[in-house]
């Protein structure tokens, strides 16, 4: 298995961290599939935490979910450990093009914006309010108080938050199951 570094920094372009789920079939596939959850995403690739070893080089079906946004592709395993695949992208359809690539923009959006606000001292709450909308964090008021909603959490945005700041929360859909046939 390959050995794999988090600082090792080849590729070809930008990696954002991010939660998510990720399904991987191995090809030929029987049907069966392996969960995993993500550690990070690019356009090139995604890594995923899986309790399943993968042989390097395998091919792969994988089918990424990241918040309301999944697409599919077929994937080649770059790099292994016990508990840990990286995936390339080899082949996926413009339609999963398209939703990656508009979720890397997000990503790319949302660091930026991060980067900004640990630079930048605001004055008024209203900057602050508009600096993070255009990052596309929601910003709600309960009780007078704010709370940041952000639609995409990526590049590590929870790290290093000085004391006196709200707490940003990564907000999950809300899924309740209905059996409408029990």
């Amino acid at each position: 298995m390959s050995r794999m570094e988090d600082n090792d920094e080849r590729r070809r372009t930008p990696r954002f961290s991010c939660g998510g789920e990720a399904r991987i079939y191995s090809l030929p596939s029987n049907g069966v599939h392996v969960p995993g959850k993500l550690r990070n995403l690019s356009l090139g690739g995604v890594c995923v935490d899986t309790s399943h070893a993968f042989d390097l080089g395998a091919r792969t079906e994988i089918l990424v979910s990241v918040n309301a946004a999944s697409f599919r592709s077929l994937g080649l395993v770059r790099a292994a450990e016990r508990s840990r695949a990286c995936l390339e992208f080899v082949q996926m359809s413009s339609g999963s093009r398209g939703l990656l690539t508009d979720l890397i923009a997000q990503f790319e959006r949302l660091a930026v914006a991060v980067n900004t606000l640990r630079l930048e001292r605001f004055e008024t709450e209203e900057e602050l309010r508009r600096e993070m909308e255009k990052a596309g964090v929601r910003v709600a008021r309960l009780g007078g108080r704010s709370l940041s909603i952000p639609t995409v959490i990526g590049n590590d945005a929870l790290e290093n938050r000085s004391a006196g700041q709200e707490r940003i929360v990564e907000a999950a859909p809300l899924v309740i199951k209905v059996d409408l046939f029990g």
